[in-house]
């Protein structure tokens, strides 16, 4: 249940910062701002931040795009 809590909040947070900066907090950020293990943040976003982007509804920042197809590489 709490996850389910703090999952919300993080899809609020996103969206916030998004419509505040018009840019979407790197994964680093959003571990930060809520103290929480990447491992916890990819169970409750499998996709990563692009599945997270696309939840909320703003676009997925295309250098970190880049940036995670050269890692994949």
């Amino acid at each position: 249940m709490m996850e389910l809590s703090l999952r919300a909040e993080i899809v609020e947070y996103v969206s916030r910062r998004y419509r505040e900066k018009g840019r979407v907090p790197s994964v680093r950020q959003i571990l930060r701002e809520f103290g929480i293990y990447r491992a916890l943040f990819y169970r409750m976003f499998p996709e990563g931040l692009e599945g997270l982007c696309r939840e909320v509804r703003v676009p997925f920042p295309a250098d970190r795009a880049r940036l995670a197809e050269a890692m994949k590489a």
